[in-house]
Parts: C-alpha cells; structure tokens; sequence
C-alpha cells in the first residue's frame, strides 16, 4: 500500500506488520472492543453529572472537560480498534485531546485541592493554546491523512511506521506535558499539606489518588516510544479502564468543596443544641490542654487526635471551633504555633529561627514564613530584631 507521508513523500506501509490495530484473536479483540467502548461510556456518565449540577463552579466544567477527554481518547481507540475510523480529522486526535486533558486535569485538581481557589483568574487563558493546536492539528489532519486510512478505519501504528515518526514525537510530547502536569498537580498538593491548609481530608485524598493514577497512565503511554509500538499505549488504556469505570459508577458527585456545607450540616443537626450547652467547658478545657501539654508542637498533630485528648467526638470539636471560633482545625492549631514561635523567639535569642519553628510544630520553612509574615506582618527576623508583640491578629 502506499501512503503520503507527513511530509507528502509516498511511502510504502504494511498494515499487517505495522498496525496496531490489527488484532488476530477474534475473543480478544471482543474483549478490548467491550472494555474500550465500556470505559467511554461511564466516564461520560460522569460528565454528564458535570454539567447538569446546580450551583456549577468553574471546576465543574474543567473536570467535565478533562473526563471527556479521556471518554473521547478511549472511544478513540475502539474506533481504531473496530476498524471504523473514517474521517482523516479525526486522525491522531488523541495528541490533540492529550494536552487539553493536561490543562483541564490540571487545573481542577488545583482548584479542589486549594478548596476553591482558582490558580489563574482568567481560566479560559489555559485553553487557548491546547484548543488552537486542536484546530489547527484537526485541519491539517484533514488535507493530509486520507491515504493512511485507505478505507480500512484503522491507522498504521505511529511508533513502528518510519513515515510517521513526526506523530510518534508529538504524541510522546504530549505524554510528556501531561505527565508534568499531574507533577505539578502533586507538587501543589505536598505544599498544602505542609502549609496545614488541608480542611476535606478526604476529599483530599482522592485527588491525590487520581493525580497519581493519571500520573501512571502517561508514563505507561510514553513507554511506547522505547519499545516503538503501540502496545503498551493501547495496553495501558485497557488496564485504566477497569478503574475509569469503578471510579465513574461510584463518584458521581459534584460537590467539591464540603467546607461550608459540612459546617451548615452541624449547625443544623440535632446534638448541636446539646453541644452548645457545654461549649464553655469545652473551651476552657480546649485552652488549658493547649497551654499545658502544647500538641501543637506535634506537626502531625490531627483533628482525631486533639479530639481524644479532650474526651470529644470530633464532629463536636469541628462544630465548636466553627460556631464559637469562627475558624478551622488547621487555622486554630497554626494560630498557636505562631503565637509560640512568636514567644520564643523573643525570649530564646540563642536558638535560630527554624529551629524554633520546627520546635513548635511547623515542618516546612517556606509555608512557616508564609503564614508568619501574614499574621504579624513582617518576617520573623525583622519581628525577632523589633521585638514586637508576641500575640498575633486573630485570622477571620
């Protein structure tokens, strides 16, 4: 057969020693077939759960986008899988719809592990260049990537047909951008665990979960440029799939900032009034364990914990610092760190300032200064140089 290449050379391409696609096996092909189409059609269940929320958020949207990209990347190869891949558009599409699933993946897992905060202003800024290339890529596709198809809907394997080596290298980038995109995503999430800005666990949790899944599946997608065939690209979808699917049917959920809500649910519940009579104990008992045994000095001190020690569930404690404190676990447990670090600062000139930082619980410098700089308004050098009030600002 012979086909145009990139660069419109003819070159002579043997589907049978070349294609990917071309699965001998009829029971195995089934299979792959099933689980292909099976993966497109849950996560596009969850897409759906995206669009139609009330109250949408900009995040619902980015991840509606980023799950239809990979509905569509797996739809993607059924189609070449099943031989039905006719339009030249659509060819290597899945390069394009990679960096788009970079962007959006990536910003929505920024945006839910900061608990709302967006990571640029203008969102859409994210997207320009991953749609243009889309356009562009799609057009090009359409003028040129006729022959490759030649009526049999399935194209030659990238990383085994020398004419297609251009492709081989934008989809190994592509890889690439994505890959460093969950990196990034996963960089994030390690600071605002340092920084204690955790307040939904496990919602937490479970972007960190899919950051790595989706972190694992581009690597397994880049391990066909170093075999040079698509093998493990396509072997690699097959082995999401199950997880895609599990993770659809049993995550169809649009709410993802539980803060204010957890909060509202307490205020509403029944043993609130019964919590509230004892609230005043409960402060007292609160203040004395944290001037006495200090365990905020404890970096991995959790809400659990500090619980049990004061003999409370820790729905009560959550409930007690919000009504009576206006704040959270994380906020109230840094507030005394900074108050310590403030203190001992002053009256231990002799020890340095990470020092007395990591001894009053913090365990990161930059998120240590961050926080120390915001609540008492100069760097802990220039405040130890000054000597000024040890007892920050209460934070709103």
């Amino acid at each position: 057969m012979v086909v145009q290449k990139t660069f419109f050379e003819p070159l002579e391409v043997h589907f049978t020693q070349e294609d990917a696609f071309d699965v001998q096996n009829p029971g195995v092909k089934c299979v792959m077939e099933d689980v292909l189409i099976a993966g497109s059609g849950s996560v596009l269940v969850f897409v759906v759960a995206q669009l139609v929320a009330k109250n949408k958020r900009p995040v619902h949207y980015c991840v509606a986008l980023a799950c239809f990209c990979l509905s569509y990347a797996l739809f993607y190869y059924w189609t070449n899988l099943a031989g039905l891949l006719f339009f030249p558009a659509l060819a290597f599409s899945d390069i394009s719809v990679d960096l788009l699933a970079a962007s959006s993946v990536n910003v929505a897992a920024l945006t839910v592990l900061s608990e709302g905060k967006r990571p640029v202003r203008n969102l859409a800024i994210r997207f320009v260049l991953p749609g243009l290339f889309a356009l562009g890529f799609g057009l090009y596709n359409a003028m040129t990537a006729g022959p490759l198809l030649s009526g049999s809907g399935r194209l030659p394997d990238r990383f085994a047909t020398p004419a297609l080596m251009p492709m081989a290298v934008l989809s190994f980038l592509a890889d690439l951008v994505y890959g460093l995109a969950m990196i990034h995503g996963l960089a994030a999430a390690l600071h605002i665990k340092r920084a204690g800005k955790v307040t939904n666990p496990e919602g937490f949790r479970s972007q960190v979960v899919f950051l790595f899944l989706f972190l694992g599946a581009s690597m397994v997608r880049m391990s066909s440029w170093l075999v040079g065939n698509e093998g493990p690209l396509i072997g690699g979808l097959m082995a999401f799939c199950p997880i895609v699917v599990g993770f659809a049917l049993s995550k169809i959920e649009v709410s993802y900032f539980r803060r204010g809500e957890a909060a509202s649910r307490q205020l509403r519940s029944p043993g609130s009034q019964q919590w509230d009579v004892g609230a005043g104990d409960l402060t007292s008992k609160l203040e004395g364990l944290m001037n006495n045994v200090a365990p905020y000095r404890n970096p991995s001190l959790t809400l659990k914990q500090l619980a049990r020690m004061l003999d409370v569930e820790p729905k009560r404690l959550t409930y007690h610092l919000h009504s009576k404190r206006a704040t959270n676990f994380c906020t109230y447990v840094n507030e005394w760190r900074l108050k310590a670090v403030a203190r001992d600062l002053l009256q231990h000139p002799e020890k340095t300032i990470l020092e007395t930082a990591f001894a009053n619980g913090f365990n990161s410098k930059s998120s240590f200064n961050t926080l120390f700089a915001k609540a008492y308004g100069a760097t802990p050098r220039d405040f130890r140089r000054r000597g000024a009030n040890p007892t920050p600002p209460r934070s709103s």
